[in-house]
């Protein structure tokens, strides 16, 4: 499997209480935060352009980390 993107991990992921939505916390390469920059055309980090991202990406990353046997 060839990754879309540059290194990222799911850390910690937790339920949100009384819902069916998951919160997810990430450990990011510097590879990963300058690839996420350049192809979002940000000049910063945008958090709020991330967790948009993410959520539309969580599956591939999850898959990714599964395949690496990075998951706990």
């Amino acid at each position: 499997m060839t990754n879309k993107f540059p290194p990222i991990v799911v850390t910690r992921m937790r339920q949100i209480a009384n819902t069916d939505d998951y919160e997810f916390e990430f450990d990011m390469s510097n590879e990963f935060v300058e690839w996420f920059k350049e192809t979002q055309q940000l000049s910063r980090w945008s958090q709020a352009r991330f967790k948009k991202w993410a959520a539309s990406n969580i599956d591939a990353i999850v898959e990714i980390q599964l395949a690496a046997g990075n998951a706990s």
